[in-house]
């Protein structure tokens, strides 16, 4: 949690967006959003998926209108 503070708090004084990798679980998501960290990515936040099944929802709502 230290680690992560000072690296958000460095790249946050030098105008950068910071970002956490390997966000697991919910409770590591509720420190980093505490903590301030822009951006989370991991099996905490979305299990990887191929890019067309990323917007299947969306593409298939625009053909049932």
């Amino acid at each position: 949690q230290l680690m992560a503070s000072s690296i958000n708090q460095i790249g946050q004084s030098l105008g950068m967006k910071t970002i956490a990798e390997c966000v697991e679980n919910d409770a590591i998501v509720t420190e980093l959003r505490a903590i301030g960290v822009d951006m989370l990515q991991g099996y905490g936040i979305g299990r990887p998926a191929p890019f067309e099944d990323c917007f299947a929802d969306v593409k298939n709502s625009k053909t049932a209108a």
